[in-house]
């Protein structure tokens, strides 16, 4: 967890020494997701932010660093479960966390115009942690893995000359943590934003 406070620090740091230039803008999207293996976890996930912070770089493209969180829960009813020390009988809660942390190109189309659609793709780490919660006990896992995140959207603003937009996008993630306890190869979801973006001129 130290290590993602650092990241977020870098990347709140890193933001600071742009918000003067011109072209740039901040993200913030309420994030919903759902794991494409149920192998763990499944259902949709409500519990998930994220933030970014992008930087003109010329015909309409921007560089940018996102940040955000999502908490996956499923609950399994009673039943017989295998671990490495035997079997157990009880009902279980299942916990996958995961923060994804990536910098990012944007293209962005009709930019003068109320309606901007865009497409991104990030790339970066991601952190997740594992939980089980059975009877009186409590099972963890963590890990770090490579991450790669495009991204097709639409910034909606109320008039053409209006800093601020509403956002809606789609995501697909993947990422690389492995976790064999828990038959994790990959990390894999598709998840969707809605949000406001500001920009800086």
């Amino acid at each position: 967890m130290k290590k993602i406070m650092i990241i977020a620090v870098i990347l709140a740091s890193a933001c600071t020494g742009f918000t003067q230039q011109s072209g740039s803008a901040f993200t913030a999207n309420w994030n919903l997701g759902t794991m494409t293996s149920k192998s763990f976890v499944k259902g949709l996930s409500t519990n998930g932010v994220n933030i970014g912070y992008g930087q003109a770089i010329g015909k309409g493209f921007s560089a940018g660093l996102d940040l955000g969180w999502n908490t996956f829960y499923t609950y399994y009813p009673r039943q017989t479960n295998q671990s490495k020390d035997g079997a157990f009988t009880t009902d279980m809660y299942k916990s996958l966390f995961t923060v994804p942390v990536t910098v990012s190109i944007t293209k962005n189309f009709l930019q003068q115009g109320i309606f901007s659609p865009y497409v991104k793709i990030g790339v970066g780490t991601m952190y997740s942690e594992q939980q089980l919660f059975y009877n009186i006990y409590e099972e963890e896992q963590s890990n770090w893995g490579f991450a790669a995140i495009p991204e097709i959207g639409l910034h909606i603003k109320t008039a053409a000359d209006n800093r601020w937009a509403f956002n809606l996008g789609a995501q697909y993630r993947y990422a690389t943590n492995k976790e064999k306890d828990y038959n994790i190869n990959n990390l894999q979801s598709f998840n969707f934003n809605a949000g406001l973006s500001w920009s800086l001129r």
